[in-house]
């Protein structure tokens, strides 16, 4: 069975209040998911959005919290490693375990998906394509790496096929997404901890792009020299 959101009623974030990982829980929670999850005791804007929401969430990780949520798909952050230890319990239980790119990922085989790459601007860009898309009553699911002021919140639920996301190229998390239009806003080499050079740096954008099909769209900054290459 092709795996699918569809597939899933309790979900459980380990990691919840991460900008991506609230903006996901949202969306989820207002497809009508029951969603929870947890993350450490540090505030952040997206305890707000997550209230705002009415979506329940432990302070500090315990397994218990697993144990007493019983989901059928564990979701984490790839903030969080070996040693956490949900993370650790969440491996050894029957419920599948994804990365939040890889359920992203199914996001995007479920809609008309706009991805919003690129080094820098990523988090404006996609404000603003939401914006743009909702101000033309097109009613756009949006997740966005910050608060957008006139949301008070990192995601917007809507109705129609159009999902726009912002994307990170971090530990190549692009390989998971297909999306029908791609936004390139540059490319400046970043992340030398997990990129060894620049050449493979560009390489995950060249492939990424490479994805599209016949009828898709590239969107890029013509005047970046990587880009034009």
């Amino acid at each position: 069975m092709k795996m699918s959101l569809n597939n899933f009623r309790k979900i459980y974030f380990i990691g919840i209040k991460g900008v991506g990982m609230s903006a996901l829980a949202n969306i989820l929670k207002r497809k009508g998911l029951r969603v929870g999850g947890s993350d450490t005791k540090e505030k952040f804007f997206t305890d707000a959005v997550l209230k705002k929401c009415r979506i329940n969430f432990f302070e500090g990780f315990n397994e218990n919290n697993l144990k007493f949520f019983k989901p059928d798909l564990i979701v984490y952050s790839s903030a969080y490693q070996e040693d956490n230890p949900e993370l650790k319990l969440a491996k050894k239980m029957k419920s599948p375990l994804l990365s939040y790119a890889e359920v992203l990922g199914l996001f995007f085989r479920e809609k008309f998906g706009i991805a919003i790459c690129g080094s820098h601007g990523k988090t404006t860009t996609a404000a603003l394509v939401g914006q743009i898309l909702e101000e033309g009553g097109l009613d756009p699911t949006v997740l966005v790496g910050s608060q957008v002021r006139k949301w008070r919140s990192n995601s917007r639920f809507g109705l129609s096929p159009y999902l726009v996301a912002e994307v990170d190229e971090y530990q190549n998390k692009l390989r998971h997404y297909h999306p029908q239009i791609v936004i390139l806003t540059n490319i400046d080499f970043d992340h030398p901890d997990f990129f060894r050079t620049p050449e493979e740096y560009n390489q995950t954008f060249f492939d990424f792009i490479k994805k599209l099909p016949r009828d898709g769209l590239l969107i890029a900054w013509a005047e970046d020299p990587t880009i034009q290459k």
